[in-house]
């Protein structure tokens, strides 16, 4: 991840701002489901990682909160990128 390889050359400024950046996305993600597990299992599949799927006990996302978190991740693209 590039904050990680930004901390690595010590661009102290850009890893803070990427972590404001990170700060943001769960700060807007989080508030979407009923469940922190359910939320981080949507955000996986619209990372094409792996399937949103959960189990008892949790619930799953509904899908007007899917369609939200699609928009977030979408806003926070940069977050993700590798």
């Amino acid at each position: 991840m590039q904050v990680y390889r930004d901390a690595l050359s010590g661009d102290w400024e850009s890893v803070k701002q990427k972590q404001r950046r990170l700060v943001d996305f769960y700060d807007a993600a989080y508030p979407s489901g009923d469940t922190a597990y359910a939320v981080v299992k949507n955000v996986l599949q619209c990372l094409g990682i792996c399937s949103a799927r959960v189990i008892s006990p949790h619930r799953t996302i509904l899908p007007e909160q899917g369609k939200a978190l699609d928009a977030i991740v979408d806003q926070f693209a940069d977050v993700s990128e590798g």
